[in-house]
Parts: structure tokens; sequence; C-alpha cells
């Protein structure tokens, strides 16, 4: 890579676009040195406009071509023969372009339809695209046309979150919508105009005469990183949403209430626990459930939450289900206990033949009971848990 551009690579760049007849180009060649101003286009109508353009802050008053061939050469004391020119730089003096920036004029742009992509793609591979970036979008009379709206929407949804300035520049002759109105109204106009559209981060008015006005509310506001940082964000969780609600359901069963097996309730309804226990019979089975069940299968939902909750928590997350989890089960036992006629439904000094003889009608009602609460009411807890989850991030967003 050659040495000026490895060096200006450093400097914090500065998009520079529009629609065709925005003048931008006429108004960056006033910057110039008079030598130089011969060699980029006057307005974006003329040819060789599709060559970007770096303008950048030098005491040497010396231009550059940068060829196909990745060569440089001065201009315009060398001449570029037949080989292909793909790139411009000029020299600015720093009582205009403050030392550090660099602006980079793009290839206009005819129609929104017209948008390729393909030169901000170079950028980024040549590593001039960064983080802190900017975007001047040059608008002019008659401002705010559709075209140039629609163009600048998707030119930067491409470059998101890079911030965006809108420039409107004024002519330095008046023009009007009316009899009664002229470039300060249109201007105005413009000004709210863009505002309300939501699509540039800034306007301001560039006047025709080159200053540094521009320069200084350009470059010296500070940048927020935290509208770039939450949109991010925001977009992040809002897919994590939508794969929650498409599997949310297929992922329960096989991860919660498919794990509610034969094998996992069997020991609730051993003959030995049955003895151990003072209380009936139905109660002594939640209270089975409780002591081998419980924490395995709120395991299970703790696993089964966090992986679509997927790291979006910025709260402690183990608490808040073990309580929104306690509320849940006491439901649930409630509903198994409801299942069945109250009292004692079997007596007491029964043997363990006796004893399984005698529940096997109550063991099916108990699984049965069981099985709704894994798939329904857990299942509506957990989803709402979730759901909520995602809302309080909708509402903060």
């Amino acid at each position: 890579m050659h040495p000026l551009k490895r060096l200006l690579q450093v400097h914090r760049p500065v998009f520079v676009a529009g629609m065709l007849g925005t003048e931008r180009y006429d108004w960056f060649r006033n910057l110039l040195d008079p030598a130089f101003r011969g060699l980029i286009p006057s307005r974006e109508t003329d040819e060789e406009t599709e060559i970007p353009l770096f303008l950048f802050p030098s005491q040497q008053n010396t231009a550059w071509a940068e060829l196909e061939t990745g060569e440089f050469i001065s201009i315009p004391s060398s001449s570029p023969g037949s080989l292909c020119v793909i790139a411009k730089y000029f020299p600015v003096s720093q009582d205009l372009i403050p030392h550090g920036f660099i602006f980079i004029i793009l290839p206009s742009f005819g129609k929104s339809f017209d948008l390729n992509l393909s030169f901000m793609a170079q950028f980024r591979e040549q590593a001039w695209l960064k983080p802190d970036s900017r975007l001047l979008w040059v608008d002019s009379f008659p401002f705010e046309e559709k075209n140039a709206v629609d163009t600048l929407t998707e030119l930067r949804l491409n470059l998101k979150p890079l911030n965006t300035t809108v420039g409107l520049l004024r002519g330095g002759r008046r023009y009007g919508y009316s009899d009664l109105s002229g470039e300060d109204t249109a201007i105005e106009q413009a000004i709210q105009g863009w505002s309300s559209l939501g699509i540039c981060d800034e306007t301001l008015v560039v006047e025709s005469a080159a200053d540094r006005k521009l320069f200084t509310s350009l470059l010296y506001t500070r940048r927020s990183y935290f509208a770039p940082i939450q949109s991010h964000i925001k977009l992040n969780v809002q897919a994590k949403h939508r794969l929650f609600r498409k599997y949310f359901h297929e992922d329960y069963q096989w991860m919660v209430s498919g794990e509610v097996t034969a094998d996992l309730l069997d020991p609730v309804f051993s003959y030995e626990n049955w003895v151990n226990e003072s209380s009936g019979l139905i109660v002594g089975w939640n209270n089975q459930v409780r002591k081998h069940l419980l924490p395995k299968l709120n395991e299970l939902i703790a696993k089964f939450v966090k992986i679509k909750i997927d790291e979006s928590e910025v709260y402690d997350l183990d608490s808040l289900l073990k309580s929104k989890l306690d509320t849940v089960w006491k439901m649930s036992f409630k509903h198994i206990s409801a299942s069945f006629q109250r009292g004692d439904l079997i007596a007491e000094g029964l043997s363990e033949i006796q004893y399984m003889a005698a529940i096997k009608t109550y063991k099916a009602q108990f699984i049965e009971a069981f099985t709704h609460v894994a798939q329904v009411i857990l299942c509506q807890a957990v989803e709402e848990i979730i759901e909520k989850h995602y809302d309080l991030w909708n509402r903060l967003a």
C-alpha cells in the first residue's frame, strides 16, 4: 500500500454524497488551491464524477492520482496516459479542514434505484469505512426531493450505524416556491422536513462561501454512541424474540415436558415413602414431587428459559425464576389435589402388594393431573415469563 494511503487511513473519514444537481463538487472545488481546481468536476453532471475524490489537510501542495495498478502519480505534472485512474487525492489548507479528518466525495446518484453500494464495499475492505465515520448528504434547491429521500434512506440503512448529517447548500441566489417565498423559506421548510423523516442525525446550512463554519459544526460535534448501540441491541433482541416465538412449544416439549416419564415419576409412588409419610395419599405424593422432582424440573426449566432469552437478561434471572416457579408450583399442587376427592383415599396398614393394587386408579389420575401441570400450567407460565422479558425490552427500546 502506498505510504500516502496508509497515512490517510488513520484519519477520520467524512463521506460526502448527494444527488445529481446538488453542486457539491462546486462547493468543495473552492476549497482547493487554484492549481488543482480544474482537476475535479465543477458539477455533478460533469464527466469523471464516478471517480471518488479525497480531500485531506496538508501543508504540502501536491495532488495525487491513484491508478488501477495501485501506483500513485502526482498531478497535474504527471500524466496517467492510458492507465485507469480510480481515485484522486487533493491537499487542503489546514485553515479549512481540521487536522485528522479526510473528506471522501462519493460518486453522485441519479435516482434511488441507481444506488450501487459496490464502492462502499471497497471502502470497507480498504479500511476507510470505520465506526466513527460520518456521512454528509448534500442537498440543494428544491430540497428534500423524493429521489434524495429514498436514496439516503437506503444508503444509511446499508451504512449503519454511520452518523448522518444533511447539509442544505445555499445557492447564493434567490429561488422561490412561489412569489412569496425564497431560498430562506425553502431551507427552513427543508430543515423541518428532513428532521421529521428521522433518517439523519442533524441538519445544517452549508453557505455558498467556503469557510470553516461547516467543519466546526460537522466535525466537532461529539458523536453519541448510545443510539447506534441501542439500535444494534434492539435488533439483536428482536431476532431472539422471533426465534423464541417460532420454536417455543416444540422446544418446550422436547426439553421439559418430554422429560416427565414414567421412570421420573415412579419414585413418587414408592411404598416405603408412603409408609414414612404422616399425611394423606395425595398430599404425600405431592410432597414426594417437591422432594424428588422439583429440583430436576426447575433445573430443566431454568436451562430452557436461559436458552430462549439467550443472554439478553440484565437482571438476576435465577432469583426471578425461583420466585415465579414457587408461585406456579403452589397453583399446580392445588390443581392436582382438586383432581381427587377429599380425605384419605386408602386405608393405613396395607402391605406393599395391597398398596400397589389400591393405588392403581389413583396413580393413573395423579399422572394425568401431573402431566397437565407439566404440559399446560408450567408451559403457559414459562411462556409468559419469557414474553414479559421481551416485552420489557420492547418498552425500553
